[in-house]
């Protein structure tokens, strides 16, 4: 007797089974990220959306900052943390990768490639950023 496509993807757990028919009706779950375990919970593997930033001054690996790597504090919105798998401070200048808070992207794009495609350079995009940011939070650059 063949074995249920769950049972041979070794897919046991409660939270596997969830996962399963979950997407048997259409139904997206979301790891409940950045909150301690409850329950029955499997090994998993997720996306974490990451955005290259400039260190304005000294940070911690896993520090909260905004997106222009501004420390928490008063009038500072956190966006994500600083790579918390680095192993020693950021120092002014430096670059680093910002984790963005988990289920905070509105929206995920594999990005390619191609010689026969043109893109936006790096430099361009940060730009691009900062303008849409300054202009949903209502200022206007000079």
């Amino acid at each position: 007797m063949p074995k249920s496509r769950s049972a041979h993807l070794g897919l046991g757990s409660k939270w596997a089974r969830q996962v399963a028919a979950n997407k048997r009706s259409g139904l997206s779950m979301t790891l409940p990220m950045g909150r301690l375990i409850s329950g029955d919970a499997g090994r998993d593997a997720v996306h974490v959306a990451i955005a290259p930033t400039t260190a304005p001054c000294e940070l911690r690996p896993g520090q909260h900052v905004d997106p222009r790597g501004n420390p928490e504090g008063p009038g500072v919105a956190p966006v994500g943390v600083v790579d918390p798998f680095l192993r020693e401070p950021v120092r002014p200048g430096e670059r680093f990768w910002l984790f963005l808070y988990p289920n905070s992207v509105t929206s995920l794009r594999h990005e390619w490639t191609h010689p026969a495609y043109p893109t936006a350079s790096t430099p361009e995009v940060n730009r691009a950023v900062l303008d849409y940011l300054e202009q949903r939070n209502g200022r206007v650059r000079s």
